[in-house]
């Protein structure tokens, strides 16, 4: 078995409207160029306030994308809303996830799932804000698992 090396990262909260984490991310950038990680994984909260600025998507992208690197992204609340029970809808500037917030996310990452295979190891990424979220998002919290439909099986004794 081949090993490989994964890099997550979490939290950047990025914005160009506010400098509170730029010179961080600039340094965690520049660690980033010189790093040999055969995977890179971002588990949300990439903008500062996505849900409400969508120049913060625009910013985050280009940020990125100054790596060249490709790197995996899932959705944070701060990316994408949270849970419409327990959160006021954005017409009263509340923070509960809606299908507009859900397509600015996926207009710059493509998708908020994903599946890869390396070696013995299968990593499902999923967007777990969509869980419990209602029916403006089911349909998609229902699809998680078709990024596996089509792939061998793993096997918990490594045999693939």
């Amino acid at each position: 078995m081949t090993a490989f090396s994964m890099l997550h990262l979490s939290d950047t909260h990025l914005s160009a409207r506010m400098n509170h984490f730029r010179r961080n991310n600039e340094l965690m950038l520049e660690r980033l160029k010189d790093a040999d990680h055969d995977l890179i994984i971002h588990t949300g909260d990439i903008t500062l306030d996505g849900i409400r600025h969508a120049d913060d998507f625009d910013f985050c992208h280009s940020f990125y994308k100054g790596l060249d690197r490709d790197i995996h992204f899932l959705p944070g609340n701060h990316d994408v809303g949270d849970n419409p029970r327990l959160s006021r809808p954005a017409g009263e500037n509340g923070s509960a996830i809606d299908g507009t917030r859900m397509a600015r996310y996926l207009a710059h990452y493509g998708e908020d799932r994903w599946v890869i295979d390396r070696e013995r190891w299968r990593i499902l990424g999923i967007n777990s804000l969509l869980i419990g979220s209602g029916p403006a998002t089911r349909e998609r919290a229902e699809r998680v698992g078709d990024g596996t439909a089509g792939r061998p099986r793993r096997s918990s004794s490594g045999t693939v």
